[in-house]
């Protein structure tokens, strides 16, 4: 079971673990670079609504869907700056078709992406906003999901369980 740090105990004990992926994750420098287009805070102090609210006018806020990272933690975009966009650049330089795209998704930062894609496949953990905008809806990692999804596309050369 993956649950939040709720004390400053676990918390540490949770970074120690993570052999300094949050020290890897800041940068020294100036904080508005070119290169720069979202920003994740972990277990923020400041409630997620307040974060939303604040820069809602200026940035995509989504709330995180790794439980671990706390009640109030999330990434912010940069409008326009999403999985959609980054699929649709590949595709044109592939010579692919939109249409013979397949994506896979679960949190709200996949909501263009599942739209976009020529297939959208909902991941069975998803929230029911996801769910709406995809295609299909498949098992969760846990039960195979990805593979069964892959299978029932002809992607893998076997047949789904």
């Amino acid at each position: 079971v993956v649950r939040a740090a709720h004390t400053p105990e676990e918390l540490a004990e949770l970074q120690a673990g993570f052999g300094g992926f949050l020290a890897q994750l800041t940068e020294p420098g100036p904080e508005i670079r070119a290169d720069i287009n979202k920003v994740s805070f972990l277990d923020s102090p400041v409630p997620f609504d307040e974060v939303q609210a604040e820069f809602a006018p200026y940035f995509t806020v989504i709330p995180s869907a790794v439980t671990i990272w706390g009640r109030n933690a999330g990434e912010l975009s940069l409008p326009g700056v999403h999985k959609a966009a980054g699929i649709a650049v590949v595709l044109d330089h592939l010579g692919f078709d939109q249409a013979d795209s397949i994506a896979f998704g679960d949190n709200l930062n996949d909501l263009e992406m599942l739209q976009f894609a020529g297939v959208g496949v909902a991941m069975g953990q998803a929230s029911d906003r996801v769910k709406a905008v995809a295609d299909e809806v498949t098992g969760s990692p846990d039960e195979d999901g990805i593979r069964d999804g892959f299978a029932r596309h002809g992607l893998l050369g076997i047949p789904a369980n």
